[in-house]
């Protein structure tokens, strides 16, 4: 009889467990195209001189397109959200006419068919539509457009580059990047917003629709989370669907197609993983370099201090920070750098080739990315020889200023 109750009781706790895990949320959801993100959305946009009017490049392969009836010098842009490279069925292609001039003539593939005779007449800057960014230093034209239904704004930063940054770009073969003054910017700004209130916090959620597809929900979209006490980080999603508010676990059971709504579960597992944060401690972790696979911490812990910097081959202001890193590497003999590189060992090995570098390069997995909260290149954090996270930084002057203060 006892034994009878036992199993009930195991049976109730089991049925329990699942309901909890189950209890759904359902968060309406606002579609809308704004420029308040647009610090976070903005990434560069290598582009290319188009060599053959009829083939476009990319890592390598080639794509047959039909060029607009011109007979301007044209260049092409492959733009991403952010910083991720997804190949070509993931970006959105746009060509420039007279692109070394104050008024270029931008063609959108809006049907995303390669075809740029049948979406219809080009667009070009405005000169009253001026936005400034978040840190109130930088200012862009914008011109805006639609790509399968989808709102998007591409940017341009009204600053002159002090160098060339092409001549840093790793190319693959039939490609050749225009002058860095002649890069553009893109936002991609298709977005739904909602509101959640959870334990009594105030949660601002952002689902991005990140691989283009015009769809909302599918594996590669990004779902942005922030805490409007400021207590709690952004969190974003990856392709397992899980991401934390708080201390909790959550899974995302649906997104409607056309982002009216969010259904979210607590997820009793609890698998989400844990966010680096100020004050935490890395994990023992195994990495790969370019050489092998090695222990995280034996590259640091020699150093007082050390910077890891998320970058990749093709983020301009992460190339042009890699010089002002060796100088503070040179001033302060107790700092160390690991690059940290989101981008494929093969481009990160030709990169180091040409542009060799004082420290050792990590290939970073997806999930490392999701911990450290990478939303944009280049990133820092400082970690102490005991891989506390003591700092976290955007610019060389932050890192510098760090330095300054706490190493004599």
């Amino acid at each position: 009889m006892n034994q009878f109750k036992l199993t009930l009781l195991g049976l109730f706790l089991s049925t329990t467990l699942c309901l909890k895990a189950q209890q759904e949320f359902i968060i309406p959801l606002n579609k809308s195209i704004s420029s308040d993100n647009a610090a976070d959305g903005i990434d560069v946009d290598i582009c290319y001189e188009l060599l053959n009017r009829n083939i476009i490049f990319r890592e390598g392969k080639e794509y047959p397109i039909v060029p607009p009836n011109t007979n301007a010098p044209l260049a092409y842009g492959l733009s991403d959200f952010r910083y991720a490279i997804q190949g070509i069925k993931n970006q959105w292609v746009y060509l420039i006419e007279n692109y070394e001039s104050d008024n270029p003539l931008f063609y959108f593939d809006s049907n995303n068919n390669l075809d740029f005779t049948d979406d219809g007449e080009p667009k070009m800057f405005v000169k009253d539509s001026l936005l400034v960014l978040k840190d109130g230093r930088l200012k862009a034209r914008f011109v805006p457009f639609e790509i399968q239904g989808q709102n998007r704004l591409l940017l341009k930063l009204l600053i002159q580059q002090k160098e060339d940054m092409s001549k840093s770009v790793i190319l693959a073969e039939n490609e050749k990047a225009i002058h860095s003054n002649y890069w553009y910017y893109e936002l991609v700004s298709d977005l739904a917003k909602g509101n959640f209130n959870y334990k009594g916090i105030s949660y601002s959620i952002e689902v991005h629709d990140f691989d283009g597809d015009n769809k909302f929900g599918t594996k590669q979209d990004l779902i942005l989370t922030k805490a409007s006490s400021g207590t709690v980080k952004d969190y974003w999603h990856y392709n397992k669907g899980e991401f934390r508010l708080g201390e909790t676990s959550f899974k995302i059971k649906s997104i409607s197609p056309d982002a009216n709504s969010l259904v979210i579960v607590e997820n009793i597992e609890n698998s989400a993983p844990q966010k680096y944060n100020l004050g935490d401690k890395i994990d023992r972790l195994e990495v790969e370099t370019l050489t092998g696979r090695t222990e995280l911490k034996s590259l640091f812990q020699d150093y007082q201090y050390t910077l890891l910097d998320f970058w990749a081959t093709w983020c301009k202001p992460c190339i042009a920070a890699m010089p002002e890193l060796e100088k503070l590497k040179e001033e302060f003999p107790d700092f160390g750098v690991i690059g940290f590189a989101a981008d494929k060992k093969k481009l990160v090995a030709r990169f180091e080739e040409r542009n060799p570098h004082s420290w050792v390069n990590i290939i970073v997995p997806s999930e490392l990315e999701f911990r450290f909260n990478i939303r944009g290149l280049p990133t820092y954090y400082i970690i102490n020889s005991e891989g506390e996270i003591v700092h976290f930084a955007k610019h060389i002057n932050q890192i510098r200023s760090f330095l300054k203060n706490n190493l004599n």
